[in-house]
């Protein structure tokens, strides 16, 4: 009975992401691909192991025990940064989360045409942000749903545009709570001035060798509307009980966007986690081929 509510599920979480899909193409509000934070970056982007991923699968909100505060921020190349901030609070059988994303592109240059040459024309302002409200409940000990909607906007000078986004997923765990898998879909939505939002279906299994080894990992297949498809593998060690190393990796199985160019093959992620009773550090690092690198920095308080 408990499989074929999961299995019920997921077959409407899949149907209802087929009235948005309609094969690919141009899609906006890309930025809500990026990891949400450090640990999720660090994990190859897997986002059905944390807490504090909850804004990218709502089910891991009814995992939270402690109401958990989480702060992320990365810098990226010309002065590209990005920042994130989640709360989680947990009831008796569900939870809530709050999060807050943004992404800021820093000054653009703009210029125009004149007799045939360009003339600098001051610079612009460009940035895209989201915020998001979502909810997880256990519906037995063993399945966990949950669902979330985003609130998205770009701005570029004067110019701006908004849309709303959802997201829906199920985790199911095993007897033993050491093993789960957990998928869905993640924003569907509404066009944004006739463009997809970059809507994906995933699914993750997550598994804990902490009987043997201090040793996690996670596999895992992320599709995206537009065509590209992930293969996902990531492991976190524990050197101490406060420290721990992780690493990643994303294989693309296709390249439908041919734009994205060399350092879409260039997907290593890695990164470490220190922890002190109820605050958590981590840090990631993300190789972005010619473009250089990213890292990202993340903080987390439980209370």
């Amino acid at each position: 009975m408990k499989r074929k509510i999961l299995i019920s599920f997921l077959a409407v979480i899949f149907s209802v992401s087929q009235c948005f899909a309609d094969g690919g193409g141009t899609t906006v509000f890309n930025f809500l691909k990026m990891p949400l934070n450090a640990q999720v970056a660090s994990m190859a982007g897997i986002s059905s192991i944390f807490v504090s991923a909850a804004a990218l699968n709502p089910s891991l909100i009814a995992f939270s025990e402690k109401p958990v505060l989480s702060a992320a921020y990365a810098f990226h190349f010309q002065n590209v940064n990005y920042n994130s901030l989640s709360f989680s609070y947990p009831f008796k059988k569900f939870g809530m989360n709050i999060t807050y994303g943004g992404m800021n592109y820093g000054h653009i240059d703009s210029f125009i045409e004149s007799n045939g040459d360009y003339e600098y024309n001051g610079s612009v302002n460009a940035d895209d942000a989201f915020v998001s409200v979502g909810i997880g409940k256990e519906i037995t000990e063993n399945i966990l749903l949950g669902a979330s909607a985003k609130y998205v906007w770009q701005k570029i000078d004067d110019s701006s545009i908004d849309g709303i986004a959802f997201s829906f997923s199920g985790t199911y765990l095993f007897s033993d709570y050491t093993f789960y898998f957990s998928g869905g879909v993640e924003n569907i939505g509404p066009k944004v001035d006739e463009y997809d939002l970059p809507s994906s279906v995933f699914v993750d299994f997550v598994d804990s060798l902490s009987d043997f080894i201090p040793f996690s990992y996670a596999v895992g297949l992320r599709a995206y509307f537009d065509n590209t498809l992930w293969f996902k593998a990531a492991g976190e060690y524990a050197l101490h009980e406060m420290f721990v190393l992780r690493g990643g990796y994303s294989l693309p199985l296709n390249n439908a966007n041919d734009t994205l160019g060399d350092w879409y093959q260039k997907n290593l992620s890695v990164g470490f986690g220190f922890e002190y009773g109820f605050l958590k550090i981590d840090y990631a690092w993300l190789p972005f081929g010619n473009l250089g690198s990213t890292s990202m920095f993340s903080l987390s308080v439980s209370f």
